[in-house]
């Protein structure tokens, strides 16, 4: 007994020497140094104080943290019980923690990434269902004033763990192109592709652009927009273009317009509409021109109509006479119908 309170004692006597010389090898700037990265940490932890002090709740943290100027990180987590039938004591747990980094390195580049996880566990702490969605980000600017144009890149993936099989998988990747080109021009255009790696294939296509540009009577405008599907081997489109644009005619104005809009599938339907429109002064009198062709394909069936319009007034006796024609083709599956009319209105 006596020589075990002995080795005790020379045991504690060599402890309180190493400790004692450690501390005298320790510089004192690096212990405030280790101090001041610690306090930084722990203040981007919410509910800590000024000090660092924290006092960890195991079901729910939130840090954020400024690595550098420009850098911030940040992680949260957080978890609550949920009622689940099929589990023991009908009680499971989900838990969602969510990451992210962005990095501005200049006033013109944003870039960011951010993972968001979820889930489900029991109470032996199994994992019974789990997803999980990543973005990452990247936002870049060009030129500035009338010129300026923005670059956008993001790609979302989303994974779905599966019992048997592979995991779900959706991968989305879009592009974005905005400039203003010029003084009163403005460009735009967007495309995103998704795959699924589900079961048949599935892969899908969207896209949009607009075009504005000045004319003599206001803003032309052109715009574009389309998708392409397919689905268990099956594919589809649809395409649409809007274009106007306006002329100054005679201190009024004109104007010129295309409509397509075409759907593709397990049918065909295509409408068309193209139109113009302009005033006109004849013998000192103002008037107006229209002329409209619409065309409609539904069912292997095509119908087209063409119509004119010519409003002419005239004077007669010092009286204005409204004088209107107007001439109608329509043709229905190759079959085709005239029609003519004038329209003279004499006032009292």
């Amino acid at each position: 007994m006596l020589r075990l309170v002995r080795l005790a004692t020379v045991i504690a006597g060599l402890l309180g020497c190493a400790l004692a010389l450690q501390a005298q090898e320790v510089d004192p700037i690096f212990l405030d140094s280790l101090q001041s990265v610690h306090g930084r940490l722990m203040r981007g932890v919410a509910g800590a104080d000024e000090g660092g002090s924290f006092t960890p709740d195991p079901h729910k943290y939130v840090f954020e943290f400024e690595a550098l100027k420009g850098l911030d990180l940040s992680r949260n987590f957080s978890r609550k019980a949920v009622a689940h039938e099929y589990l023991p004591l009908a009680v499971g747990f989900t838990e969602t923690t969510t990451s992210s980094i962005t990095w501005a390195p200049s006033a013109k580049t944003h870039l960011s990434f951010t993972s968001q996880t979820s889930g489900t566990r029991d109470l032996t702490d199994a994992m019974l269902n789990a997803t999980e969605v990543r973005t990452f980000g990247l936002q870049q600017a060009f030129g500035g004033g009338t010129s300026a144009t923005m670059l956008g890149f993001k790609r979302l993936t989303s994974v779905k763990a599966q019992d048997l099989g592979p995991d779900d998988k959706t991968t989305v990747t879009q592009y974005s192109l905005s400039s203003d080109v010029a003084k009163d021009w403005a460009f735009s255009m967007n495309l995103a592709d998704s795959d699924a790696n589900k079961r048949g294939g599935q892969w899908g296509r969207t896209y949009d652009g607009t075009v504005t540009a000045p004319l003599s009577g206001g803003a032309a405008k052109l715009s574009l927009a389309g998708t392409r599907k397919l689905l268990n081997g099956v594919g589809s489109k649809t395409e649409k273009i809007d274009f106007t644009a306006p002329f100054a005619v005679s201190g009024s104005q004109a104007i010129f317009e295309h409509h397509l809009n075409y759907k593709r599938g397990a049918g065909e339907e295509k409408t068309r509409l193209t139109r113009f429109a302009s005033p006109m002064k004849l013998l000192g009198q103002t008037g107006s021109f229209e002329h409209k062709i619409e065309a409609k394909l539904k069912s292997a069936k095509l119908t087209e109509k063409k119509s004119t319009v010519l409003i002419a007034p005239f004077k007669l006796c010092g009286k204005t006479i409204s004088h209107q024609q107007s001439m109608l083709n329509e043709t229905v599956n190759g079959t085709r119908t005239d029609t003519f009319r004038t329209k003279l209105s004499v006032p009292d």
